[in-house]
């Protein structure tokens, strides 16, 4: 597990990025809704499930319940939904992500699956990037390398990022500044978008403005 910072040519935002091996690390899905709960900080998320990584995960309505396909460990926690999103996927027994869109999806997909997540809007589509409606914002994302044996995942830092950008940033080659990614898709963003990593001696603590839901963990294949 990797740090990678990336900074916009004109300086405006960073990037603070991961790389994963899922050789090593798998996705979970960290459902904060328990024991009374509405949501948790990715912090608390992380610490409780003994990962070493965590983003914020999908949208959520005003009552903190979740907007789209969630699967962890095989099991649906939250169907999937009508909606121009992308569905980021791990096989059951597989260790390679996939990033398709909604209408690519289905739900004998998702009772395949290990571990899922829908939201959106996709990014990256086939190493290029896709044009989205400007909007201004903190972003979360992730995004594929390696046919989706390595998984990139990071926030944004500094001023909020027009969406473009970012895409423009995720999709670029390595040598250009970019973070070389053939797909990828945001996560829920704005004031949700937090980052807690904890690995070795390297500990990250990037705050939301508010609790979430769910979250996005990683651990090792070994974890429970």
């Amino acid at each position: 597990m990797r740090p990678v910072i990336r900074t916009s040519d004109d300086g405006r935002f960073t990037v603070r990025a991961y790389e994963i091996d899922l050789q090593r690390y798998r996705p979970v899905v960290a459902d904060a809704r328990r024991e009374g709960r509405e949501g948790a900080s990715v912090q608390t998320l992380v610490v409780e499930h003994g990962a070493h990584l965590g983003v914020n995960g999908g949208f959520f309505d005003p009552q903190r319940r979740p907007l789209g396909l969630l699967v962890r460990d095989g099991k649906i926690l939250n169907r999937l939904r009508k909606a121009d999103w992308g569905v980021l996927f791990v096989k059951k027994r597989g260790r390679r992500a996939q990033l398709v869109h909604t209408r690519e999806f289905s739900t004998r997909r998702a009772r395949r699956a290990a571990f899922a997540i829908q939201v959106g809007p996709r990014l990256v589509v086939k190493g290029a990037p896709v044009g989205l409606k400007p909007q201004i914002a903190r972003r979360t994302f992730i995004g594929l390398r390696d046919h989706g044996r390595t998984l990139i995942v990071g926030v944004t830092e500094g001023r909020a990022v027009e969406s473009n950008e970012l895409a423009r940033l995720v999709a670029a080659p390595v040598a250009e500044g970019g973070l070389a990614c053939h797909d990828a898709l945001m996560l829920d963003g704005g004031p949700s978008t937090q980052l807690f990593a904890a690995v070795g001696d390297h500990v990250v603590n990037l705050p939301g403005a508010y609790d979430v839901p769910n979250a996005v963990v990683f651990m090792t294949h070994t974890s429970k």
